[in-house]
Order: C-alpha cells, then sequence, then structure tokens
C-alpha cells in the first residue's frame, strides 16, 4: 500500500462537470456530486489508503480503498455519502489542480489534505 497514489496513465477522458440548464436542472441520466473530503494524516508515516488512477493528466480516480490508512479513517468520521468510495474523481488537492502528479506530491508531504470530489450519480 502506498502513501497516496498509484496508476498508470489512461487515455479515458474524463468530462467536465456538467452546468446545470438555464431552468437549474440537469438530466437524471447525467447528475454528479461535488464536495469536499477530509483528511488528516496521524504523522508523516501515516498511509492514506488507496490506490488512484491517473487520468489525462489531470485527474486522479479512486480505484482502490484498503482497510487501514487515513482515507478509512476519514470515512469513519463522516456520513455515508460524504465518504470517499471507488470510482470517485479526485479533482483537486489543496487547492492543487490540473496536474496528477502535483497533486500526488501534494498527498506525500501535506498532513491535512482537502480533496474536491467529483462522483457521477446514478
Amino acid at each position: 500500500m502506498l502513501s497516496c497514489c498509484v496508476g498508470s496513465e489512461d487515455a479515458e477522458e474524463i468530462k467536465p462537470p456538467l452546468a446545470p440548464s438555464t431552468d437549474g436542472v440537469v438530466p437524471d441520466l447525467m447528475k454528479e456530486k461535488i464536495f469536499t473530503f477530509v483528511v488528516q494524516k496521524s504523522g508523516p508515516s501515516d498511509l492514506l489508503g488507496m490506490d488512484v488512477k491517473h487520468k489525462k493528466g489531470q485527474y486522479l480516480v479512486v480505484s482502490k480503498i484498503f482497510n487501514d490508512g487515513a482515507i478509512k479513517r476519514s470515512n469513519g468520521m463522516v456520513a455515508d455519502d460524504q465518504r470517499l468510495k471507488e470510482d470517485d474523481v479526485i479533482m483537486e488537492i489543496n487547492g492543487i489542480k490540473g496536474d496528477d502528479n502535483a497533486m500526488v506530491e501534494e498527498c506525500k508531504k501535506s498532513m491535512k489534505l482537502e480533496l474536491k470530489i467529483r462522483r457521477n450519480l446514478k
């Protein structure tokens, strides 16, 4: 289990968030949720406990969450709909966005992480 993020560059395109129509409605089949997930590591050697895939050099997609680590602990402190889950798209970490490698480095060096998450709702 790595400290933050692993995976290989993947050609699959991640689409930007949908904008609501002028009447404020997003089509049912394309709904998504954007939220902030906060992770506090217990120390410099604390592992996050997740694997990710790198997408187009801009995003990270959660591919696995392990049964231990800072993510698992943080998930236990929030409501189910606010938990980090597999297939969630990490769009930003501590204000860093558009550069997946910089986001990974931020995961390694910071004790507190604020992740901006996009989740497709089915």
